[in-house]
């Protein structure tokens, strides 16, 4: 589930990413053109598994890491809604899985093919700081690269005149209710962290501010799009959010605030 390492940042996909990114952003800023950039840069960590240098491991001592309140699936849960059965975490190496008879919780195998031998398949609870703290190992460093990326940004001029947007594409659990990963109807598993600077039109120049509302991911490209001065495409299903950028509490937000 988790590797420590030594060897140096760009023998992680994170740290190759953002050494290539930067690299992009300096041919970018010596060749200079009219035409406008976009730029993806796909951070893998921190799915599964949990990888960083050495380092960030010794920052987060297990022994004063908090876990899950609830740390086991709810009862009367409908095993559908544990259809996975925590599958990806109990593919990794390394983990204690808990098969306590305790656990057996109303499965019912009948209808669930993936929870087997009649228990919801957990990691022992002494165990979970110990995931905890190499989850947060894994988000510090793909924290680094992240900074690195903007870093190049500032380096390069480009810090006044470029949209960035920050989004994962799923939640984790990390013990809550049980499950670890994703593939749940839980808010743990469908909320993501949704960031946007958008030079000019922000409410606030420096430190940012958060928006409590619902939105989508389907929503970033409207936002995008407004936000650069191009008209709506109207294929698309989400709806800008730059009202609510500009500080103007979601007036102008036309999504059905639903997730």
């Amino acid at each position: 589930a988790f590797v420590a390492s030594s060897c140096p940042s760009k023998c992680y996909p994170e740290g190759a990413v953002a050494d290539f990114i930067r690299s992009k952003l300096e041919f970018i800023a010596q060749n200079p053109s009219k035409q406008p950039f976009f730029v993806a840069a796909g951070l893998k960590r921190p799915h599964l598994g949990w990888m960083a240098p050495q380092a960030y491991f010794d920052a987060y001592d297990p022994a004063t890491t908090t876990i899950a309140k609830h740390r086991q699936p709810p009862i009367n849960m409908p095993p559908v809604a544990y259809f996975q059965n925590n599958s990806e975490m109990m593919s990794m190496q390394n983990f204690k899985q808990n098969t306590s008879l305790k656990y057996t919780l109303y499965v019912d195998n009948k209808d669930v093919e993936n929870i087997t031998a009649g228990y919801y398949e957990l990691v022992v609870d002494d165990y979970h700081s110990t995931l905890r703290s190499a989850y947060y190992a894994a988000v510090s460093w793909t924290d680094d690269q992240l900074g690195a990326i903007l870093d190049a940004l500032q380096e390069n001029g480009f810090w006044n005149n470029t949209m960035i947007v920050f989004v994962g594409d799923h939640g984790y659990h990390l013990g809550e209710l049980g499950a670890w990963c994703k593939n749940t109807p839980y808010e743990y598993s469908g909320r993501v962290p949704t960031v946007f600077r958008i030079p000019g039109q922000m409410k606030q120049a420096n430190g940012g501010f958060a928006v409590d509302d619902i939105v989508e991911m389907v929503d970033i490209y409207p936002t995008l799009l407004e936000a650069a001065g191009l008209k709506a495409n109207p294929a698309n299903q989400g709806s800008s959010v730059l009202s609510y950028i500009n500080g103007k509490n979601g007036a102008e937000y036309g999504g059905d605030n639903v997730a």
